[in-house]
């Protein structure tokens, strides 16, 4: 199982595990915190360091929140907004009554999106793309994929193109890179989560609100249940 951890310093680190007891020894090793010290959280709750990573409902590219126990209401007075401050650059896309959340990658040189969010949005894969790419390992991109219409918050772009890659860490991956920040005159300033596109300011989603983006929604049912 892959689980993406991060610490109050905001560092994100992507782990594989078979078991509770092998995440808290990775923890332990790369983090310098002991077992006994540990507070591990998922979405505000808790996680149960004698149960199993099933028993406390973990899964494939989960997001887990590295405390000590030692020093979490510390933390917590120095971090009043620790919870709602980013710790990946996402932004909210809408695309024939789908809302998902994308991530804005500086070390990506193109857009990318998963097969199952291609099938979300009804895109057809244009197989000639198809291809094998060398990097940290081998991975497969299985075509090219336009999407007509885009809306990232009130912004509305045309014809954007994207290679179909699968990444482990979900099944529902948006990635805009260097190509699309190129070619529509992006601004991105980490220190004061600005980022702008085409002269326009775009919303930067925060913790929250990644995690309510993290599977794709119907713009529509959401609307009529409204």
């Amino acid at each position: 199982m892959e689980l993406i951890l991060y610490t109050h310093d905001r560092n994100l680190d992507m782990v594989t595990v078979n078991s509770i007891s092998e995440l808290v020894s990775k923890i332990e090793k790369y983090h310098n915190i002991p077992v006994e010290n540990q507070k591990l959280t998922m979405e505000d709750k808790i996680l149960n360091l004698s149960s199993s990573l099933n028993d406390n409902g973990l899964k494939n590219g989960d997001i887990i929140k590295i405390e000590t126990k030692i020093t979490s209401s510390y933390l917590k007075d120095d971090y009043d907004d620790f919870d709602i401050i980013p710790t990946l650059l996402c932004i909210k896309c809408e695309s024939r009554n789908i809302a998902f959340q994308a991530i804005i990658d500086t070390g990506a040189q193109i857009n990318a999106i998963s097969r199952e969010l291609c099938r979300i949005l009804n895109l057809k894969i244009d197989i000639r793309y198809k291809s094998e790419v060398m990097g940290v390992g081998k991975s497969t991109i299985y075509g090219q994929v336009q999407i007509d219409k885009l809306m990232i918050d009130n912004i509305t772009l045309n014809k954007i193109n994207f290679k179909v890659i699968d990444f482990p860490v979900s099944k529902y991956v948006c990635i805009f890179g260097l190509n699309f920040m190129n070619n529509h005159d992006a601004i991105l300033h980490v220190r004061n989560k600005n980022f702008m596109i085409n002269g326009k300011n775009v919303h930067l989603l925060n913790e929250i609100e990644i995690m309510s983006y993290k599977e794709p929604h119907n713009i529509i049912e959401i609307r009529d249940c409204c």
